[in-house]
């Protein structure tokens, strides 16, 4: 590693023409291990995160699955309670339109007791009615 800091030449008038050394693949040699070192690193992680992205959808999945259901339960609950609702609604009006018709029932009754106290003092009131405009007339026609 230190020959990397080593000096081309010493110091000094230039050194004869020579070919260069190449340093790219020096450093790519140096490096080579540690790399080969860390493929199986990198296999591995790799395996974990392909596990996790495969984990992840199925989390994903049973999550929609989960989310199906529960919106089909309130679905359902919910034309439950229409129909509960639409139900007591009705039962209400029914019992409403029974006390409306019981008391339209009672003053139809109020009304026809009046009438029939009434009836014979009215018929009585017409007749004497009837009577005087036939005695009133001269020739004993009726006008």
């Amino acid at each position: 590693m230190l020959d990397r800091f080593r000096s081309a030449g010493p110091p000094g008038p230039a050194a004869p023409a020579a070919v260069p050394v190449d340093r790219r693949s020096r450093l790519v040699d140096e490096v080579a291990p540690v790399f080969a070192a860390l493929a199986v690193t990198d296999e591995h992680a790799a395996g974990i995160v392909a596990a996790a992205r495969a984990e992840a959808e199925r989390t994903r999945d049973q999550g929609r699955r989960e989310a199906d259901a529960l919106v089909s339960r309130a679905e359902q609950e919910r034309q439950a309670g229409y129909a509960q609702a639409f139900a007591e609604t009705r039962a209400a009006a029914n019992r409403r339109s029974e006390v409306s018709a019981a008391q339209a029932r009672s003053a139809a009754d109020d009304i026809a007791r009046r009438a029939a106290r009434c009836r014979p003092a009215l018929a009585d009131l017409a007749l004497r009615k009837i009577r005087g405009s036939i005695e009133a007339a001269p020739d004993g026609t009726v006008p």
